[in-house]
């Protein structure tokens, strides 16, 4: 009798939320219109790039024949310019190149390390004797690995 009417109970509470509940297809309708359209634009280096042969074609066309010699001091002006920013990139590169260089070996001396301690580690706990004979100078030297460690 019990379980009859725990089950009788479960189903009228089913159907009152299924009666009272918005169907998701309603809900998602809903969501959709409430949403305010995308006005911005928004621009990338794209619309500029495309834009700027443009402008320096309609610019060429309207210059007059005076300032031609205006745009072949301006070419040198831009080609200085353009020398100076090679000259900067390669000085960086050759930075970036020396920072490589000094992290790989800074990672080679820091494996090297690591790889001693493991063999000192595996020699220590492999002979009781040495635990009990070395094991101020064992924790010395742990505290030194860990020091130098922390500092690589």
């Amino acid at each position: 009798m019990k379980r009859l009417l725990g089950v009788f109970a479960m189903a009228v509470a089913v159907l009152v939320c299924t009666a009272s509940a918005q169907s998701l297809g309603e809900a998602a309708r809903k969501v959709k219109s409430d949403k305010k359209p995308a006005t911005n634009k928004v621009y990338t280096n794209d619309d500029f790039v495309s834009q700027a042969p443009v402008i320096k074609a309609a610019e060429k066309e309207n210059a007059p024949a005076a300032d031609a010699d205006k745009d072949a001091k301006d070419e040198d002006k831009s080609d200085d310019a353009e020398k100076a920013k090679a000259a900067k990139a390669a000085e960086w590169k050759q930075k970036i190149e020396e920072q490589k260089k000094s992290v790989a070996d800074l990672e080679r001396e820091l494996s090297l390390m690591e790889r001693e301690h493991q063999v000192r580690v595996a020699t220590y706990y492999a002979d009781a004797g040495n635990q009990l004979r070395d094991s101020k100078k064992w924790f010395e030297d742990e505290k030194k690995y860990e020091d130098d460690h922390t500092a690589k």
